[in-house]
């Protein structure tokens, strides 16, 4: 089975995630929303545990971060933030087997059938993405075609091991 990247991560203006990310240190809430829509860039917004930032989605055939920051809200209703290189997120096409790399680390399709439980749904044909960080540290992302990552192992420096679990998805 192939996926395209455009198909993965459903992105369009009011569509939501909230997920829980725990680690031994650091339990949240992460919110994230996709706000505006202008020159060929997403605009997304991430809140939780009183810290917020932004990000810059581009979505052609593939996926690519274009721009990051942490703001105060204020400043990210605007357009101000400087532009980052393209960073690679999903390569065309998504089947098993296939790796891509970009400045931090290389990405590799584990699976794309593999079954998934959240709370008491089961998810079929979910992609198992892993990444692997420059220091060699491996996190897993496990994804559903249209809605996005429903759980991610990862490993962060400064905190070390921590999980993200879907708590909601919708649009509005």
């Amino acid at each position: 089975m192939g996926f395209l990247a455009s198909d993965i991560i459903p992105v369009s203006i009011g569509t939501k995630w909230e997920y829980a990310f725990c680690s031994s240190f650091y339990n949240t809430n992460i919110k994230l929303k996709i706000i505006d829509y202008s020159g060929n860039r997403y605009k997304v917004v991430a809140s939780g545990a009183g810290m917020e930032g932004i990000a810059f989605l581009m979505c052609d055939e593939d996926l690519y971060i274009t721009g990051y920051g942490k703001l105060p809200m204020s400043i990210q209703k605007s357009n101000n933030i400087a532009n980052a290189k393209k960073i690679l997120i999903l390569k065309n096409p998504i089947i098993k087997g296939a790796s891509w790399s970009n400045d931090f680390g290389i990405f590799k399709v584990i699976d794309t059938e593999y079954k998934f439980k959240v709370k008491d749904k089961v998810f079929n044909d979910c992609i198992v993405l892993r990444f692997v960080d420059s220091s060699g540290r491996a996190s897993d992302f496990y994804i559903k075609e249209g809605i996005g990552i429903l759980y991610g192992s990862l490993y962060i420096d400064a905190i070390g091991r921590a999980s993200l679990t879907l708590k909601g998805f919708g649009s509005q």
